[in-house]
């Protein structure tokens, strides 16, 4: 089962079309994706503990539904795939509403950056076991090396 989170939209994050800010789409699977961390026992202090600081390599976003002022929804957490090492894991985030519907996904890159040596470094191994835990999506594939970056997005 993927791990869930319940919100309620707040009207703060409305905008002037009356539907969810694509803003606070970003915040809802970010709060998700980090309490997914602390109930597995991996928060900040744990985190800090290790030098290790979780990042987002990159973020795509597909939305289908709109979301609207007062609606409660559900953010469900999967893994979409890692790399061959392990050292980055692709999430599958879902925002479904009361009726089941999926209004929105999102697929994000994450990796874990060693506070110590400023370099991405594989999960230790605790962090391992809690990452193992999270079910894999339907999508689930290791993910070679030439697909975790998109071919034309380099700096410049």
């Amino acid at each position: 089962m993927a791990f869930e989170k319940n919100f309620q939209v707040r009207w703060s994050e409305i905008d002037l079309n009356m539907h969810l800010t694509s803003s606070a789409y970003v915040k809802y699977i970010t709060d998700t994706r980090m309490s997914f961390f602390v109930d597995n026992g991996f928060g900040l202090d744990e985190m800090a503990k290790h030098q290790l600081g979780p990042i987002v390599l990159w973020e795509k976003s597909y939305y289908f539904k709109e979301v609207h002022p007062d609606q409660k929804f559900t953010v469900k957490i999967t893994n979409a795939g890692e790399s061959e090492n392990g050292g980055m894991m692709r999430l599958e985030q879902r925002i479904y509403n009361e009726k089941g519907e999926n209004c929105f996904l999102a697929y994000t890159l994450i990796a874990f950056l060693d506070l110590r040596l400023r370099k991405m470094i594989a999960p230790p191994e605790a962090l391992a076991k809690v990452l193992a835990s999270l079910p894999k999506s339907e999508n689930y594939k290791i993910i070679p090396k030439e697909e975790l970056r998109d071919a034309d997005a380099r700096p410049m």
